[in-house]
């Protein structure tokens, strides 16, 4: 896969153009882009960014955002280009090779000649707003396909746009949240609201707990059985949205027992699946994963499906009622998918330049986490987007050693999902290597002791005895399945090693 940049610099109310007329065989000839181009090995795409301009502009940026991942599919290859914006440079705008680079008023922009997909994404970037990842795909002429999802969105008030988007065309929904989260920070009354002005019904499912059972799915996919419903909303942390995907799988596969949840092999088809997001953390409105626990063996792992939502709907006010122990726990477990996928036998060039991207972003606004004071809606929006694009990553790789070592904590003591991933994550770190020291700079750590106090300062450190230490690393250390995923040999001491 092609990775590539592309930077959107504003000045005053104009965005810096570049009319490609001057290269021979330029599959760009005559259209109008942002500056950027191709990743080189070993960048990342924050990295390139910031070459690419310098190259073809003369400009030096200063801070810039990313404000989305596009994912371009033609018969011929398959692209990730990482879309960022700037309004901080310095330097004078200097002759490209490639063609002329022009000030262009916002408000003449769609008259130029440019790739249809670029206006899908312009749109959402001129209002000021992230579409974090959308999918664009081109037939062998060039014509772009009407339905490009999944879509991932990040604006102000994004789930009253909901009647703009895909879902639109359905008759009956299944909304699954929690207890009361959904209520408390009016997502649920968004959601109502964007359903009857589009003429849908709905049927509702609360009280989805903490890693959500076999039996709490089956119980949501018989209500939405009996409903006759036709799509899935799932609005919460992680817990509700993977349970809202597996009930999706299952309303769909309406004749099966819950045995199927788990059985390898068979046809993953489900009924389409929204997310909309209330914490920081899980990613999970980026991946088709689905974890659920069974209490009666103890267990708590990913069902063998991917069952990817075809939309999700970002809005950082949700995150504004949530307690801080909830946005730091979720935001160390953000941490932990970013650096579990960077640091991963299953990593690509790709994962890792997503990953990377997330890191940057996440490393950005660490410092916040430690303050007491409310988090502002900057802060939540970079919390919220780092967290989805750690979904992507870890959608490619998946988790690796800190997830697995977690659920025993999880099951046994009851210890929150965040806080157990991060009682493991700067021991595997730390016994990483180079590809563990690039994780930890990237993320604005020193050092993996820095991470340890870190993770202590945020998250408090929970009391965990030997016995589940050592529970937990012999579980690992027996299932090949996770232990493959380490880039470095391991064993049940090096496992119980890492722990806090």
């Amino acid at each position: 896969m092609t990775l590539t940049t592309l930077c959107y610099i504003k000045r005053d109310d104009s965005y810096l153009l570049l009319h490609r007329t001057k290269r021979k065989d330029d599959i760009n000839e005559g259209k109008w882009i942002a500056p950027g181009g191709h990743v080189e090995e070993g960048e990342t795409p924050y990295e390139c960014v910031l070459r690419e301009v310098k190259e073809e502009t003369g400009l030096t940026l200063g801070s810039f955002v990313c404000r989305g991942i596009v994912h371009f599919i033609s018969p011929s290859e398959e692209e990730e280009m990482f879309i960022y914006s700037s309004e901080d440079f310095s330097g004078e705008v200097t002759e490209c090779d490639e063609g002329d680079l022009k000030w262009v008023p916002c408000d003449r922009i769609f008259e130029l000649p440019m790739w249809e997909g670029d206006r899908r994404f312009l749109k959402p970037l001129l209002n000021g707003d992230r579409f974090i990842r959308i999918t664009l795909r081109y037939d062998k002429d060039g014509v772009l396909a009407e339905n490009c999802d999944p879509i991932l969105t990040e604006a102000d008030k994004a789930v009253l746009n909901l009647h703009e988007y895909p879902g639109a065309g359905y008759k009956k929904a299944l909304i699954v949240t929690g207890a009361s989260s959904a209520r408390f920070c009016g997502a649920l009354s968004d959601v109502k609201s964007e359903l009857a002005l589009m003429g849908m019904e709905y049927a509702l499912f609360e009280g989805v707990e903490e890693n959500p059972s076999v039996d709490t799915v089956m119980a949501a996919a018989e209500v939405g059985k009996k409903a006759g419903v036709d799509i899935v909303i799932g609005i919460g942390g992680g817990s509700p949205m993977d349970a809202a995907k597996a009930a999706a799988l299952m309303i769909y596969n309406s004749d099966r027992t819950a045995d199927f949840l788990y059985k390898k092999g068979n046809d993953g088809s489900s009924l389409p699946v929204i997310c909309i997001p209330t914490t920081c953390g899980t990613g999970s409105e980026a991946t088709g994963v689905a974890v659920l626990s069974r209490p009666k063996l103890h267990q708590k792992g990913s069902i063998p499906y991917r069952i990817m939502p075809m939309l999700g709907l970002l809005d950082a006010a949700y995150l504004r009622k949530a307690p801080a122990s909830v946005i730091r726990n979720t935001a160390i477990d953000a941490l932990a998918h970013l650096c579990e996928s960077y640091v991963n036998t299953k990593a690509t060039p790709h994962s890792r330049a997503v990953a990377a991207e997330g890191l940057h972003i996440w490393g950005s606004i660490k410092d916040s986490l430690l303050s007491d004071e409310p988090f502002s809606d900057d802060i939540l929006k970079e919390l919220l987007c780092a967290s989805a694009i750690a979904g992507i990553a870890i959608s490619e790789t998946g988790t690796a050693i800190p997830h697995a070592l977690s659920y025993t904590l999880t099951a046994e003591l009851g210890i929150p999902h965040g806080p157990a991933v991060g009682y493991f994550l700067s021991g595997y770190l730390k016994r990483a290597g180079e590809e563990g020291a690039r994780a930890l700079a990237m993320s604005g750590f020193s050092s993996s002791d820095e991470l340890k106090n870190f993770y202590a300062a945020v998250c408090g450190v929970p009391e965990v005895s030997y016995e589940y230490i050592n529970m937990a690393a012999e579980t690992v250390a027996s299932n090949p399945a996770k232990t493959s995923l380490c880039p470095f040999d391991v064993d049940s001491e090096l496992l119980r090693s890492m722990a806090f």
